[in-house]
């Protein structure tokens, strides 16, 4: 499949290259000798003529037309090898115009069918992917296809190396376009999407929306506000895992505060960024319904703004009193402590309770965002360690003992001599 180890040369394929005229010849006898043989003669004559006067278009299309007598050989790799020879044929093409038209071509064939042989398409279109020139458009087409293909036939399994590697193997294209990657990127994520994996479509779809600049026209499109209130919402269903500050400072999400369409959802998203449950709250008194309307459930918003509390919370304070929780997160106070147990399962902070004490002590806090505060803050920590490292250091040295000298240990010797 279509990987950072596939075909990388800027030259021709070597192994289309070389492909002779015997091997067209066997293609063309193969398929007609399992023609009727009322159409055998015809076939024959047409594809020599193909072959004499270097036609490749011709032959192709010739070919392809009989690709279902190809694919009803019963040893696969028989299969492969005359699509091999056919693919070979793109590098005969006399006009440069008809590449991408054929290319087209001999895609839509092999995707001609999702229930016939799937898997055996899917891997000759990742073989016709890897003949085929590295960089270049029609290699990208077919990467699509293979894509495509893999989503409508449910074998997306076969591409969760690619999908995982997809950041590398960009980094061996050449000359990826923005537009191919914005395509990419969002074909992906709907791919993904499809299969019930939405944290990782959800991955893709804000990487489609970190493409755009501030100074991009596409910025405008409706299409891209409607992508950008999708990923803030997927960021908005699952905070724990998917949510960051950061995507408040991309462009496309940026400017949907200043649309009164959509200004709301991005409200949503500073709130789920920066609030706590009583900026829920607010927010949803103050847009009654818009929650429902962006298939944000209410109940789990509620719960993850709670786990969002404890986290600033423990940013706020070293040892969270009992009382603050309770307070913060409108709970019964018994029910603190059971609220800081979840929010520590959630990897927001590692902490201790001191039941006794009624106080949360914590060694650990992720931040939601760091402010102009947070850093003040950090900065007073450091320079209070600092201080106690120096005192510390100061006071062992004056503890320290001096080490006896050499006329201390002699005095000392002689004296034990005397004595003796």
């Amino acid at each position: 499949m279509p990987a950072t180890t596939a075909y990388a040369s800027s030259e021709p394929s070597s192994l289309l290259s070389i492909v002779d005229r015997t091997a067209y010849d066997r293609l063309i006898k193969s398929i007609a000798d399992d023609l009727p043989q009322a159409t055998q003669q015809k076939f024959r004559e047409e594809a020599k003529e193909c072959t004499d006067y270097a036609r490749a278009r011709k032959l192709i299309e010739l070919v392809l037309a009989q690709s279902a007598v190809i694919m009803a050989r019963p040893v696969e790799k028989d299969i492969e090898g005359s699509y091999q020879v056919l693919i070979s044929l793109l590098d005969r093409l006399s006009d440069p115009a008809d590449l991408p038209v054929m290319v087209e071509r001999l895609v839509s064939n092999l995707r001609s069918s999702a229930n016939e042989k799937p898997g055996l398409r899917l891997k000759l279109l990742s073989n016709f992917y890897n003949l085929l020139k590295s960089g270049t458009p029609e290699r990208f087409q077919v990467l699509l296809a293979i894509i495509e293909y893999a989503r409508d036939t449910k074998q997306l399994e076969v591409l969760s190396d690619f999908f995982a590697n997809l950041e590398d193997w960009k980094k061996n294209w050449r000359h990826l376009s923005e537009k191919n990657e914005r395509q990419l990127y969002l074909l992906v994520s709907d791919t993904l999407a499809s299969a019930g994996k939405n944290s990782e479509a959800h991955h893709f779809l804000i990487k489609y929306i970190s493409t755009f600049s501030e100074q991009d026209t596409d910025l405008d499109l409706s299409e891209t506000a409607a992508l950008a209130v999708k990923g803030v919402i997927g960021a908005v269903k699952q905070p724990l895992t998917a949510l960051s500050s950061s995507l408040l400072g991309l462009p496309a999400v940026k400017r949907l505060a200043a649309d009164p369409a959509h200004k709301t959802v991005h409200e949503l998203l500073q709130v789920f960024s920066f609030g706590k449950l009583a900026d829920f709250l607010e927010y949803e008194s103050k847009y009654p319904g818009v929650l429902a309307a962006q298939g944000v459930d209410r109940e789990k918003a509620l719960r993850d703004m709670r786990l969002l509390s404890v986290s600033l919370l423990a940013a706020e304070y070293e040892e969270i009193p009992y009382s603050a929780v309770s307070a913060t997160l409108q709970i019964p106070h018994d029910e603190v402590e059971s609220w800081v147990v979840q929010a520590i399962t959630a990897k927001l902070l590692e902490a201790k309770m001191d039941q006794q004490q009624e106080v949360v002590m914590v060694t650990r806090a992720s931040h939601r965002h760091f402010s102009r505060r947070d850093w003040s803050r950090l900065q007073e920590k450091l320079h209070l360690w600092r201080q106690n490292v120096s005192s510390l250091l100061d006071s062992l040295r004056d503890k320290r003992v001096p080490a006896p000298t050499h006329q201390a240990l002699h005095h000392h010797h002689r004296g034990s001599s005397h004595s003796n």
